[in-house]
């Protein structure tokens, strides 16, 4: 390897772990939160798929994004569902997003449109300041934090690297291009299976020619024809691929073109209507990207639907804004071309999921990828402002002028970064979004706005703040009375309140409506076993598993209600197929080592018990019962550990005082097991049991001593 490649990589490599750390310090203090939302709906809750690990299976989880499932597999192989990793790998796409970030701009720098007198020092630096402030803007939170959305910035990093090299091939000889063009084509269809807002990469590769390389129309319209060719037969095998890979356990059974027919058609908006809120929506992430520090950032907002330019008064505002935007940056074409490029970029950045997901007007994170045109505009003033001071300031003043440029910016948008994730809390987030929200209205988008109040109200009977969930998730209703997830959660608050019965009523009120989901008829169940209504909530488990055999949890309940039925081999194979379906349901696995004791299969009970421990050791009773089985299997030591960490875990169980007592007695130990006899007794002064083996302890050590 060539020295001065050799010196190139070490400097990538050190800007790369230098930018990881970055990520790290600013965004750690959100790593231990929950999973929310999508990250929930999409990973955590599909770790039974995850845990039989075929390939396949977890693509088809979601199948237009097959390299970010592979990424999220190969993250819960080596860390579990922990979303502290998660996080931990997400702040290491982002910066390795900066770093390509800060390439591309180095090579936009150097292209005959930034003109000369600029030296090569001051680009490279420039250079790497915008990928740092990439990096430490707090819009990251929203990718690095919310764990789903990860894969924003991985889609940045191929973004980034695939136009970069697209510049390299067009400013390279005929001999070199193909290669160059090449690599282009796999990047891109790397990022098409990381997140579809890659799709307008064609676009930005079409306005780099118009833009950067000063072509006119003519020759524009043939590099298009260039730009095709790289990227329609990628953008061809990708949608074969996610074809290929949907199933039924898809959280998106449809394709690409039935999802965004579906999407305009859940909307519900006129398309005028859609695109003059879609001009207010422009504004508020230009100004996300421009000044965090006044924008109250927010992962999602339900928007006020523009109904004409007057409705509301600021939607004529912003259409003359988003007008004057692009107009600004048509005008600069060919008087500031990295400034024209930078306005236009943001515009076409933005359009996928803008013009695709219309029943989404705003999202927190779409602005990530856009803003490394405004980055590049940042640069481009930077440098022409670099240029001046050397020619007209004294080389000191200059240098502390430069120094505050770069250091001031980095460190405030670091702070806000940091206060960003340190509230980042699942109440806390849909606390935001739900306060940033208009009241309601029939101009309100529905859709989104739903799903606020419905997590908002869930994350409240989450904290015990039930009487408010109930005053949110009434309003839902109100807003969407046929929504399952709304009649769920409201049902959950009111059995947090202990209104039972009322619960009973809106889970039942959902099944009337044919809105039933497998949760409600679950949840249902938990109910009629509050109320004694056992063979009812038996047949409420029973209809959630038959909607939803992949549904664990309702497995388990319903082996749980079985062995409390006495029905001891049916209990068995209701709990096996949940821990089969989900093997890290830590009570699942305890349960099913009481039905296996009972049924007086001990070494099969002794391994569930265990595995329930390693999953969560903290499990008072499963410690205990590992104990009593222990003793069954002649094992008297292993049983006095169990029994210990019993008492260690909960100092007042009697029980296992007793029992600890009678191993050591079969181990001889008549003295240690006299104390906890004693014990025994102490905490419950009726426990005869205790008391007779206390006698017979004693007796036993009476008869030794003579």
């Amino acid at each position: 390897m060539p020295r001065l490649l050799r010196s190139n990589v070490c400097r990538y490599c050190l800007l790369f772990f230098v930018f990881f750390i970055v990520a790290l310090a600013v965004h750690y203090g959100g790593f231990n939160s929950p999973m929310i939302y999508d990250s929930k709906v999409w990973i955590s809750d599909k770790a039974y798929i995850f845990a039989e690990g075929d390939l396949g299976q977890i693509i088809s989880i979601f199948p237009e994004r097959p390299l970010f499932m592979l990424v999220l597999y190969m993250n819960y192989l080596f860390f579990g569902m922990d979303p502290y990793f998660f996080r931990l790998i997400a702040s290491g796409f982002s910066a390795a997003a900066g770093l390509v970030l800060v390439l591309l701009a180095y090579k936009v720098f150097h292209l005959p449109v930034m003109g000369t007198g600029i030296t090569d020092t001051n680009k490279a630096c420039v250079s790497v300041f915008l990928g740092l402030l990439f990096v430490v803007h707090p819009l990251q939170t929203f990718a690095v934090l919310y764990i789903w959305q990860s894969q924003v910035v991985l889609a940045c990093f191929f973004y980034f690297s695939a136009l970069a090299a697209y510049l390299t091939a067009a400013g390279s000889e005929s001999g070199q291009r193909k290669r160059w063009y090449l690599i282009c084509a796999i990047l891109f269809f790397f990022g098409l299976s990381s997140k579809e807002i890659i799709a307008s990469l064609p676009i930005s590769m079409v306005l780099a020619e118009l833009v950067l390389f000063g072509r006119d129309w003519k020759q524009t319209i043939k590099r298009a024809l260039v730009v095709g060719a790289i990227t329609i037969p990628c953008l061809g095998i990708y949608l074969v691929l996610a074809y290929c890979f949907h199933g039924e356990q898809s959280v998106i059974t449809k394709g690409v073109v039935a999802r965004i027919a579906e999407y305009y058609g859940e909307g519900g908006w006129p398309p005028l209507q859609v695109a003059l809120t879609e001009c207010r929506v422009f504004l508020m992430y230009l100004a996300s990207v421009v000044a965090p520090f006044v924008v109250d950032l927010r992962l999602v907002k339900a928007m006020l639907v523009s109904g004409s330019l007057l409705e509301p008064p600021s939607t004529m505002w912003a259409v003359a804004g988003t007008l004057g935007w692009l107009a600004s940056g048509l005008w600069l074409i060919r008087r500031d071309p990295i400034i024209s490029f930078g306005m236009l970029f943001f515009v076409v950045a933005l359009l996928p999921e803008s013009a695709l997901i219309p029943q989404y007007l705003y999202f927190g994170y779409r602005p990530i990828l856009p803003m490394a045109g405004i980055l590049l505009i940042v640069g481009r003033v930077l440098l022409s402002a670099i240029t001046w001071g050397e020619l007209k300031l004294p080389k000191r003043i200059l240098q502390g002028g430069v120094a505050a440029a770069f250091i001031f910016p980095v460190a405030v948008l670091a702070w806000l970064s940091h206060t960003e994730a340190t509230e980042w809390r699942p109440l806390k987030v849909w606390e935001k979004a739900y306060q940033g929200s208009p009241k309601w209205s029939e101009n309100v988008e529905k859709r989104l706005y739903t799903n606020i109040l419905v997590n908002y109200g869930a994350e409240l009977v989450n904290a015990g703040e039930n009487p408010d969930a109930v005053n949110v998730l009434s309003l839902a209703i109100q807003v969407a009375p046929k929504s399952p997830s709304v009649h769920n959660n409201l049902a959950n608050a009111l059995l947090g309140m202990g209104k039972v019965s009322e619960a009973i009523d809106v889970y039942e009120k959902a099944i009337q409506l044919n809105v039933a989901t497998p949760e409600i008829f679950s949840n249902l169940g938990v109910a009629l076993l509050k109320s004694d209504r056992i063979h009812e909530a038996k047949d409420s488990f029973a209809k959630a598993v038959q909607i939803n055999p992949g549904f664990a949890k309702a497995w388990a309940n319903l082996g749980m209600i079985c062995l409390r039925l006495g029905q001891i081999p049916e209990a068995i194979n209701h709990l096996t197929e949940a821990v089969r379906i989900n093997p890290r349901l830590a009570l699942a696995q305890k349960i099913l080592g009481q039905a296996l004791e009972l049924g007086g299969d001990f070494p099969q009970a002794a391994d569930r018990y265990a595995e329930a421990l390693r999953l969560s050791p903290g499990l008072v009773d499963a410690h205990f019962r590992l104990g009593n089985v222990m003793v069954k299997l002649n094992d008297a030591p292993k049983a006095t550990e169990h029994y210990r960490s019993t008492l260690r875990l909960d100092p007042k169980h009697y029980a296992a005082e007793n029992n600890l007592g009678s191993a050591l007695m079969g181990m001889s130990e008549f003295s240690e097991a006299a104390k906890h006899f004693r014990r025994a007794v102490e905490i419950r002064p009726d426990f005869d049991e205790a008391r007779t083996n206390l006698e017979a302890a004693l007796l036993r050590l009476k008869n030794e001593g003579k």
